[in-house]
């Protein structure tokens, strides 16, 4: 999972800029970029605060869009 590509995704889909998921997380557009653009990892409590102000959950952001096949031989 490219965490980075998950953020811009729901800052998109909230209808956030950069600069305004920044200033609800109290961190700079700068950061929120290089983020988007995997150029740096958050820690895990930043990680934590841009879920919140994404309006997730952390299992829910964590969860994986495709479905296993388990198949039996």
């Amino acid at each position: 999972m490219d965490i980075g590509t998950k953020l811009k995704s729901l800052r998109t889909q909230n209808g956030l800029t950069q600069q305004e998921l920044a200033d609800r997380a109290e961190l700079t557009k700068g950061y929120i970029s290089q983020l988007e653009r995997g150029q740096v990892a958050p820690s895990v409590v930043t990680l934590l605060d841009l879920i919140e102000c994404l309006g997730t959950t952390p299992s829910e952001f964590f969860r994986e869009t495709e479905e296993e096949h388990v198949v039996y031989s």
